[in-house]
């Protein structure tokens, strides 16, 4: 028991504590020395036997997240990609059979080419895998205002190759887009018109343009056309106004009295370049239909023959311009 007094002895020693030692407290001493050394030689047992019969435990649970959240979103595979070409097909191939003769073109060369996807499937799979990132990214750069659960549902669903719902989600985004333009073309168009009311057509030109180019409207270009005339833009002037012609054509129809509006105001951008044989007879198609519309008693179809008549004089031909003026000057009486 000597050894078990001099190591007490030591430990009160190594404290700094010498006084007063007696055997009770050195041997009291050295049992505190021997429980804390055995506690700390079964711990690290106990540890080097956890780690040898469970090994990779920890390190595997977290290897294995990864896994478990891709899971949840599978990449899209060849199988996968072309059962759902297929499908595609079969359906092409039904709507096929009771299309008319100009549809049917089309949807033989659709099914052609699904067939070269379905029989060569990997570099149409990694084409569709680079335009499913290109959508999620899209997605998430425009879609701030969708909300986070619906664009993870999209995503989940672009991953298997379901387009539906991004689709939608799209479409919801342009409408609302579409908003935002026709209002931001709303106030270019106010000040456009403070512009052409103090006379700086310079200005109004230009906020005319960018109504027109924000929401190309036979309102929007009309107003561009006519300023950027006035301003001296006499090919932008053209380019608005051939916009113009081919709106009103698709809205109002060949026949309408706004498309005769918007043939005279191209054929006065032509006539300001110089190019007469251009606006002659865009002059003549304006005032044949106004004929069939407003009358020839309307105001505005004796400003066209007065039109007509100036370029007429312009190429040198008073013959035929005098009974134009001569009409005009009528339905002005």
């Amino acid at each position: 028991m000597d050894w078990i007094v001099d190591l007490g002895n030591n430990t009160w020693a190594w404290f700094g504590i010498e006084d007063n030692q007696n055997r009770v407290s050195a041997i009291a001493a050295a049992a505190g020395v021997i429980l804390v050394v055995l506690g700390a030689v079964l711990g690290g047992a106990w540890f080097l036997l956890k780690r040898i019969f469970s090994p990779g435990k920890e390190s595997a649970s977290k290897t294995n997240e990864p896994p478990q959240l891709a899971d949840k979103n599978p990449k899209l595979t060849v199988t996968e990609f072309s059962r759902l070409r297929r499908e595609m097909k079969a359906d092409l191939e039904a709507e096929l059979a009771t299309a008319r003769e100009d549809v049917k073109i089309q949807l033989s060369a659709r099914i052609a080419e699904l067939e070269s996807q379905i029989a060569n499937p990997e570099p149409a799979l990694e084409v569709a895998l680079k335009r499913i990132a290109d959508l999620e990214a899209l997605l998430e750069r425009v879609g701030n205002d969708i909300g986070g659960d619906r664009i993870a549902e999209a995503r989940a669903a672009l991953e298997r190759g379901d387009y539906s719902i991004a689709d939608d989600l799209f479409a919801e985004i342009e409408v609302r887009r579409e908003l935002e333009v026709q209002e931001a073309a709303r106030a270019a168009t106010g000040r456009g018109e403070i512009a052409e009311a103090e006379v700086r057509w310079a200005d109004a030109a230009e906020h005319y343009t960018r109504a027109a180019r924000l929401d190309p409207t036979y309102d929007t270009l009309i107003r561009a056309g006519k300023l950027l005339q006035q301003a001296g833009r006499y090919n932008d002037a053209i380019w608005h106004n051939e916009q113009l012609v081919k709106i009103a054509k698709q809205e109002f129809g060949a026949a309408h009295e706004k498309t005769a509006t918007a043939l005279n105001n191209l054929a006065i951008s032509y006539r300001a370049s110089a190019r007469y044989d251009e606006a002659e007879p865009l002059y003549r198609e304006a005032l044949e239909i106004d004929r069939k519309t407003i009358g020839t008693d309307h105001s505005d179809y004796a400003t066209r023959l007065n039109n007509l008549a100036g370029l007429l004089r312009a190429t040198g031909r008073y013959g035929e311009a005098e009974p134009h003026l001569r009409e005009a000057l009528e339905i002005g009486r």
